[in-house]
């Protein structure tokens, strides 16, 4: 890809490609970031704003034709490209996304994904919470998981508390 954006940088008018690097060859450029690259980063009007909005489509339409599973990492597209982890990373980009985005995921169709995990602090959980707002069913999902969650929780913690005060009771006894 690289070497693309160099060719063209230098007068070149023809790149060959295909969509997701997919082809015959190993090493085949990856046309949806050459594309985004071109007229986000090099300002080439190469497609129009609304062709570009239909990138993260096209890749994964043309992964589902292949029958491949689309690639998460893939740059602009991919699954992953926009998702965010950790508290303090999460916390930034609600405060202002260009922190850690290098463009609005929506000029390429993609979105922004904020996960919660062991990494998460409070502002993946507000924003997480955002995103379910209006969506009744999907809340109510999300509820029943927590208190699922929670009271498995109390009861794998009972035991060790039995278990941790037993000893000493018998040792005194």
């Amino acid at each position: 890809m690289a070497n693309a954006l160099a060719a063209i940088d230098a007068g070149c008018t023809l790149v060959q490609g295909v969509v997701n690097g997919f082809g015959e060859r190993c090493g085949n450029a990856d046309l949806a970031t050459i594309i985004a690259n071109l007229k986000l980063k090099m300002a080439y009007n190469v497609v129009t704003d609304d062709q570009l909005r239909s990138l993260t489509e096209i890749s994964r339409t043309i992964s589902e034709i292949a029958n491949m599973v689309p690639n998460d990492r893939q740059p602009y597209v991919g699954n992953s490209a926009f998702a965010h982890k950790g508290g303090v990373h999460v916390s930034a980009v609600s405060r202002h996304a260009a922190t850690y985005e290098h463009i609005d995921p929506a000029v390429v169709g993609n979105e922004r994904r904020i996960l919660v995990s062991e990494l998460s602090g409070k502002s993946n959980v507000l924003m997480k919470s955002k995103a379910l707002e209006g969506n009744e069913k999907a809340s109510a999902a999300v509820l029943e998981i927590l208190k699922k969650k929670s009271s498995k929780a109390i009861i794998l913690k009972a035991p060790k508390l039995l278990l941790s005060s037993c000893p000493a009771r018998i040792g005194q006894a």
